[in-house]
């Protein structure tokens, strides 16, 4: 009986044991998973207010239209009158010439081209 009395007491022990370090191990999970959770929200954060806030009217869609070349004029000078939001006349030419599909840089008078504008 003194034997059985020990062994309750001894499993009640080891029983108490183990409930207390597996709440111990649950309390310390759910910290780490919050300061996760925060860390993420931090860095997430911190990187929406390095983004420069875009007012609704410097908005600009770009848009494809027609035209027809004149005699005379260049791609420079398309780049001149259309490209006004490329930081480079080049950066222009390159897009109109990949989206006509132009090999060169001649243009012919009574073609068309599709160029790109911004409105």
């Amino acid at each position: 009986m003194y034997g059985r009395t020990i062994s309750k007491r001894y499993k009640n022990e080891v029983r108490s044991r183990v409930y207390s370090i597996l709440a111990n191990r649950r309390v310390v999970m759910t910290i780490g998973v919050v300061l996760v959770i925060l860390g993420i929200l931090a860095i997430l954060m911190s990187k929406s207010a390095e983004l420069p806030s875009v007012e609704a009217s410097t908005v600009q869609v770009k848009q494809y239209t027609s035209i027809e070349i004149q005699d005379g004029d260049t791609l420079w000078d398309l780049a001149e009158q259309y490209g006004q939001p490329y930081h480079d006349n080049r950066e222009f030419i390159r897009e109109v010439k990949s989206i006509n599909r132009l090999c060169g840089d001649q243009i012919t008078a009574g073609g068309f081209l599709l160029i790109p504008v911004y409105r």
